[in-house]
């Protein structure tokens, strides 16, 4: 009994000490992290929402965490590639990426094969913001409000084109509920980003794009672009003029996009809780509030718990949309 209860102790007083030296990489890694520069991928094209947000966040990051956090952009397949080569990155907390509702909840639902899980093999830093959309087109279209813009595409041979930042994003998700409300004749045309789409608009090359505020109030404003309707259901203090998809007998479409933090999934969470802590404290800076602000995006901070389920919440909510509306992936 004497040696048997010895054996006992010997193996759990040994077993305790690898536990704690299992531990010890993890808690130091925390302590020192971070130690080099941090990488936001960005899967869109720079000059876009999600780019803009992405380096408002980088700045203000640098300055809390004492470290360079720098934005690199890897565009396609509607943020899928970015996002999958975070997800194949070493989870040391060095490589994140800036998460879009349009790729994370609305591709699983559109894409055939998915090369990622949105839930298993990401971990939630923390949700950003919100941000409305709009129903952009050329100022040489002959159409002022949703109205004349869906009796110009029903007796437009084929209908009208519009551009979106990838297949199954959230401005697809739009265009194609009005097309349920209204028998609209629309057709996607699927870019990189935003950026380039609204690029066509002003060139005269693309008749309309949905777009966050982010990517157009200055052309807004210049005369460039011309807004006709706004997915909230408010309207914006920017664009007073512009009515809400509601006003415009589009109800019950409140079709807005986020944009969050994800690191991969084996980051350790001591790494996570400082990413966390760090993002939470940006989010509080009026600075950083009073930025996002002026590009058309509304704060909306969520802690990583929180931000997982709202992503869980969402991907069910969405399959419904989407098949709703029809959308899906051509080649």
């Amino acid at each position: 009994m004497t040696i048997d209860r010895l054996h006992r102790r010997d193996f759990l007083a040994t077993t305790a000490v690898g536990a704690a030296a299992l531990s010890l990489p993890s808690m130091a890694q925390a302590d020192d992290y971070p130690s080099s520069p941090i990488r936001i991928i960005c899967p869109f094209s720079a000059g876009g929402s999600a780019d803009g947000v992405s380096r408002i966040i980088a700045q203000a990051l640098s300055k809390i965490l004492n470290q360079s956090v720098v934005v690199s952009n890897r565009p396609g397949a509607g943020g899928n590639i970015g996002t999958e080569y975070v997800k194949e990155a070493k989870p040391d907390g060095y490589t994140l990426v800036l998460a879009y509702d349009g790729t994370i909840v609305i591709n699983p639902s559109v894409y055939p094969e998915m090369p990622f899980d949105s839930l298993k093999d990401f971990a939630p830093i923390g949700k950003i913001d919100v941000v409305p959309l709009l129903v952009i087109v050329s100022p040489k279209l002959p159409a002022n409000n949703l109205d004349e813009l869906v009796a110009l595409s029903k007796k437009t041979p084929g209908g009208l084109d519009y551009g979106t930042p990838g297949i199954g994003s959230t401005q697809q998700l739009m265009f194609e509920l009005i097309k349920l409300h209204t028998g609209a004749k629309f057709n996607v045309v699927p870019y990189g980003g935003a950026a380039p789409a609204i690029v066509d608009v002003m060139g005269g090359h693309l008749p309309m794009v949905g777009a966050a505020m982010t990517d157009s109030l200055a052309n807004i404003k210049a005369g460039k672009l011309k807004a006709i309707a706004i997915s909230s259901m408010k309207r914006s203090k920017y664009l007073p003029d512009v009515p809400t998809l509601a006003e415009c007998g589009i109800k019950d479409v409140d079709v807005s996009t986020w944009h969050g933090l994800l690191a991969p999934a084996a980051t350790p969470k001591p790494v996570v809780d400082k990413l966390a802590a760090a993002l939470s404290q940006a989010l509080k800076d009026p600075e950083v509030i009073d930025k996002l602000d002026k590009i058309g995006s509304i704060v909306d901070a969520k802690a990583p718990e929180q931000f997982r389920e709202e992503i869980k919440e969402d991907l069910v909510a969405n399959a419904k949309l989407v098949k709703a509306a029809h959308i899906k992936l051509t080649k």
